[in-house]
Parts: structure tokens; C-alpha cells; sequence
């Protein structure tokens, strides 16, 4: 299974975030940047609903289904908004660290934890043009 993370988060989570889900087992995990999003952090499918359920649940994230956001057939995305700072601050802490090394970097915001949940808003209905990688681990 795919996973696709779109980090609109404006922090630069995006990269954290597919490291974690890898070290989760998860092979392969495209990124995409797009600009900032006040759009809450959330789980989305199409027909994968019970990976979206499960990962949803692992995350703490609400999660929709439908086709307002572009996930392929069997593909589980995940939206990063910028609510992704506090409600996944974790995150944080591994943006801070240089993925070869493990040294940690400064971190611009101090680790911050908490627990606050949005209530699901509208999704944006334009694909983004932004670039986009693929993790994938060996």
C-alpha cells in the first residue's frame, strides 16, 4: 500500500512524518510540499478504509473518505495542516534530526505536546502543482 503525505503544515513536517511512518512498516510513502493550510490535519480515502481507520486511529486524526482530495485506488493519503505544529508536535523533534546521522538540530520551536482535536473542515478541491518525492525504504 501507498501512503500520500501532503505537508501543508508550513513547518516542513512533511519528511518527519514519512520517516515515522516508515519506521512503522510502511514501504512506501510519497511526499508532496503545498502551501500552508488552515485545513485540519486529517486521514483520507477513497476505499482503503481499513488502513485509513487504522492509521487514522495510530495518529489521532479524524478521517474522511471521498474524492475531494486526489488519492489514487488502495491509496491512503494523510493531510498535514498547520494544526499538525501542536496536534502532532512529536514530529517536531524528528524534523529536528538529521535522518543519516541522528544528530539532532536545533529546533526552531521547542517540543510541545497536546492533545486538541478540529473537528474535520471542507477540503481543498484543486490538486496542488507543488513537487513532490517518493520515500521508499530498502
Amino acid at each position: 500500500m501507498t501512503l500520500k503525505v501532503v505537508d501543508a503544515s508550513g513547518a516542513d513536517l512533511g519528511p518527519a512524518m514519512g520517516r515515522a511512518l516508515q519506521a512503522l512498516g510502511y514501504a512506501k510513502v510519497d511526499l508532496e510540499s503545498a502551501p500552508a493550510s488552515r485545513e485540519p490535519s486529517q486521514v483520507f480515502t477513497t476505499d482503503a478504509v481499513n488502513e485509513a481507520n487504522l492509521l487514522a486511529d495510530a495518529l489521532r486524526l479524524p478521517r474522511l473518505q471521498g474524492e475531494r482530495f486526489p488519492v489514487r485506488s488502495g491509496e491512503v493519503g494523510i493531510l498535514l495542516g498547520m494544526d499538525a505544529r501542536e496536534s502532532l508536535a512529536a514530529l517536531r523533534a524528528l524534523a529536528a534530526t538529521d535522518p543519516a546521522s541522528g544528530a539532532q538540530t536545533s529546533p526552531a520551536v521547542p517540543f510541545q505536546s497536546s492533545s486538541s482535536q478540529s473537528s474535520p473542515a471542507p477540503m481543498p478541491t484543486t490538486p496542488s502543482d507543488a513537487p513532490s518525492q517518493t520515500l521508499e525504504t530498502p
